[in-house]
């Protein structure tokens, strides 16, 4: 179960720099340093602009969701 957290995290991850990307490409600085350093200013930008950032926007939410699944249940087997 650790490897699902694991692959979670790392969609995550992918998924706030891929949003940052965006920012920075639609020249909106303070928005993607914003977001690589909080991931709820990521979420919400990504919300924002939707039709830009949709498939980072899932990625965004798969890898929490994997994350947070993975997480319980290490702490359940332990």
């Amino acid at each position: 179960m650790i490897a699902l957290a694991i692959i979670g995290g790392v969609c995550s991850l992918v998924g706030v720099v891929w949003i940052a990307v965006i920012a920075f490409q639609n020249d909106d600085i303070l928005m993607g340093v914003l977001s690589l350093i909080c991931g709820i200013v990521a979420l919400v930008y990504g919300i924002q602009h939707s039709q830009e950032a949709k498939t980072p926007l899932i990625l965004l939410g798969v890898g929490f969701v994997l994350s947070v699944v993975g997480r319980v249940a290490l702490l359940s087997s332990s």
